[in-house]
């Protein structure tokens, strides 16, 4: 039985082109989702100790859909701070 968050991957048509190649898959693995959000990476810019901008770097439409498939709140990923694994559900 799929619990509701593989459910929702399978259920996405023909599947996610999130596999090298831009492979689709109805059923990508946690290795696979890695993968696929390897170029995403959070960018800051600072002077001394002061923060001058923070950047979001690598997010595609693509990226969006799968973290709203995952379960995780799409802002997660817009509202990057210090310690970011520490987010709390938007």
């Amino acid at each position: 039985m799929l619990n509701p968050r593989q459910q929702n991957l399978s259920d996405s048509s023909k599947g996610l082109p999130i596999l090298p190649q831009g492979m689709k898959t109805k059923t990508p693995t946690w290795e696979n989702i890695k993968y696929f959000f390897r170029n995403v990476y959070r960018v800051v810019i600072t002077e001394g100790t002061q923060v001058l901008e923070t950047l979001l770097k690598g997010m595609l439409p693509l990226h969006y859909k799968v973290l709203e498939l995952i379960g995780v709140p799409p802002s997660t990923y817009d509202n990057l701070i210090n310690e970011w694994w520490r987010f709390q559900e938007c």
